[in-house]
């Protein structure tokens, strides 16, 4: 098996601090200042995926051999198909579609970048994750057993770990830092919290952001609609996906990052990453140093991910 890709390192201005977990989110507005271009000219940004895992917010040790091309090409088939829903972030994924300047300056590591990078629209992430479920279970159904409510949406009693929603779910959580963990939040919880990210010295008693907490809701369970009907026409059923916004001067809010990929959702068949975490968690994963994967671990999780990716997209990944 090829080695995993653990890290890039391209010399560029690196957006996030170095701070995410899986991806490596450069600045490429510097390009437009070198040649010169208009401040109204689109600005852009490079993500590139590499093979770094982890769960329960906690980086491995090793990665998963072709994980990153596997994201990569999944949220780019998906960003595709779901804009007439949500505008996103995606311009292209091939290196010969990228404009003329850009691939000027990424030519000489283009070798890194096939198959695992996109250049998309730089936009300010908002610091919130939207998660949409159809079914119960993970952090739902553990708060759903406590209170018989996920994110203060009251649920039918009696639901069993596993069993379909009356209905699809928002249950956003926090966006931690690294090596932090999300927490669940209401959407009177998200609405202040969005407040509170504009203006840190915020109060309850004010105005949270209702708005921009209705319309992130909103945009969310039409995306996650979307793209469950797109994953059942090919024999999937979509149980849970993650979302993640920015805002774009002059254009509004718009998906970023990731979109339907094993790392941000759950399926039946289960080739996202929920075999690997209750695999680590059997193995004495404690949810907090992190652990080397065991060798076996590390081919049946690269084999998933390439499961999902052939059924989504009809391609396998080299």
């Amino acid at each position: 098996m090829q080695e995993a890709v653990m890290k890039i390192g391209l010399p560029f201005p690196q957006l996030g601090k170095g701070g995410n977990k899986i991806r490596e989110m450069y600045d490429l507005s510097y390009i437009d200042h070198k040649y010169t271009f208009s401040d109204s000219s689109p600005r852009f940004a490079l993500i590139v995926n590499t093979d770094r895992i982890s769960t329960e917010d906690v980086v491995m040790k090793n990665g998963i051999p072709g994980k990153g091309k596997v994201l990569n090409k999944i949220s780019a088939e998906i960003f595709t198909r779901t804009q007439r829903i949500c505008p996103n972030h995606f311009v292209s994924d091939k290196f010969e579609e990228f404009p003329k300047r850009v691939q000027i300056e990424l030519a000489p590591y283009r070798k890194q970048l096939d198959g695992r990078s996109m250049l998309v629209y730089l936009a300010k992430p908002i610091k919130a994750e939207a998660i949409v479920r159809f079914y119960l279970t993970g952090s739902g159904y553990k708060s759903y057993t406590q209170t018989g409510k996920v994110c203060g949406i009251k649920l039918p009693l009696g639901l069993k770990d596993g069993d379909r929603l009356p209905a699809p779910i928002f249950t956003p959580s926090t966006k931690a830092p690294l090596g932090q963990h999300d927490q669940l939040l209401t959407l009177d919880d998200l609405a202040v919290e969005l407040e509170r990210s504009k203006h840190p010295d915020f109060y309850e008693d004010n105005n949270p952001d209702y708005r921009l907490a209705s319309k992130i809701r909103a945009y969310s369970i039409s995306l996650a609609s979307e793209i469950s009907i797109i994953l059942s026409l090919k024999g999937i059923t979509l149980r849970d996906t993650k979302f993640e916004f920015g805002i774009i001067s002059g254009i509004g809010m718009i998906q970023i990052d990731e979109t339907a990929t094993p790392d941000s959702s759950r399926y039946d068949p289960d080739y996202s990453k929920e075999p690997f975490r209750k695999a680590m968690r059997e193995i004495g994963f404690n949810g907090e140093a992190p652990m080397e994967i065991p060798d076996w671990l590390v081919e049946e999780t690269s084999g998933n991910y390439r499961k999902m990716c052939q059924l989504i997209t009809g391609a396998d990944i080299a």
